[in-house]
């Protein structure tokens, strides 16, 4: 799991994420801007495994609020 946080991380610093038409559309809904999810994945407050090698992924926005209402689709390469 320290593997995958650290990857997380690093990959929401160096901004080497994709946001698909649906995530992009989630977002819209939840009111949540690109630099949101960044910072979220970059301050993640909680990692949890899924099936398929995905993770659930908890952690505040810009304004300290966590981006868990609803679910954010982000893909990271």
């Amino acid at each position: 799991m320290a593997a995958a946080r650290e990857y997380i991380r690093r990959c929401a610093t160096q901004r080497r994420v994709i946001f698909s038409k649906h995530a992009r559309d989630e977002m819209r809904n939840a009111g949540a801007q690109v630099e949101d999810v960044l910072n979220a994945l970059r301050r993640h407050r909680s990692l949890v495994s899924q099936p398929k090698g995905r993770w659930k992924v908890t952690g505040p926005d810009l304004d300290d609020d966590d981006l868990d209402e609803g679910v954010i689709v982000v893909t990271v390469f």
